[in-house]
């Protein structure tokens, strides 16, 4: 009895592990819908253009 239980319990585990990384590669291959691109398109209209080396550092150099 002990044996089938712990059987079971390992055979949850896998088909649970294989059904997340199933889904999880359905959405990551998935193409942007309409609804992505366009949330893409605003937040790139509203935020301010800064260098690359600008992004933290100024918020450090106001720690000091």
């Amino acid at each position: 009895m002990g044996t089938t239980l712990i059987r079971v319990i390992i055979c949850a585990i896998i088909i649970q592990a294989g059904y997340f990384v199933l889904v999880y590669a359905m959405i990551a291959r998935s193409p942007p819908t309409p609804a992505d691109m366009a949330r893409d398109a605003e937040r790139k209209l509203n935020a301010p253009e800064v260098a690359e080396g600008e992004k933290l550092g100024s918020a450090r150099r106001s720690l000091h």
